[in-house]
């Protein structure tokens, strides 16, 4: 076998070029796993790349929720302030109606308080007159009777404005 490695050929000796092919294959080889190195290491970087990505998407989703939770905090703390504007305003056009309506309210129950004076005075009147009488004081009692009606109707509107607070509105 030695003998085939030792014979000489337009290249060199058999063994030489035996001994350069296993070189060039051991040169590609390395070569091949310097190649597969840096194909590792662009690998390692894109997935880091992509890592960071990640993580960058995720701190900027982070920020945007962040800040819609501030935002969604000021629209609440407006919304209560408003309110409470709007509930301020409501009691100060109450206070106001109370204010203009207290003496037409008072006249009111003074004009009830009459009537109901009249209409004590009319039934009294009614009891101790005789036929005709009865009947004027009838219809007396009768005119006094839709006058107290009108009174209290009168009143209870007043009062249900008040409560509801919407004589002005």
């Amino acid at each position: 076998m030695m003998a085939s490695f030792q014979s000489q050929s337009a290249h060199g000796s058999d063994w030489e070029v035996w001994e350069g092919r296993q070189e060039r294959r051991l040169t590609h080889a390395l070569a091949g796993m310097h190649f597969d190195d840096r194909a590792e290491e662009r690998d390692l970087k894109a997935e880091e790349l992509a890592l960071e990505r990640r993580k960058q998407a995720l701190r900027e989703r982070q920020y945007r929720d962040a800040q819609k939770k501030k935002e969604r905090a000021h629209q609440k703390a407006r919304a209560k302030a408003e309110q409470a504007r709007a509930l301020e305003k409501r009691k100060e056009r109450n206070e106001q109606a109370l204010a203009f309506l207290r003496p037409w309210y008072s006249q009111c129950q003074s004009g009830s308080k009459r009537a109901d004076a009249l209409l004590r005075e009319g039934t009294a009147a009614a009891v101790s007159a005789n036929e005709e009488g009865k009947l004027l004081s009838e219809e007396l009692v009768g005119r006094l009777l839709e006058r107290r009606a009108r009174a209290d109707e009168a009143m209870a509107y007043v009062r249900e404005d008040l409560n509801k607070g919407t004589f002005f509105s």
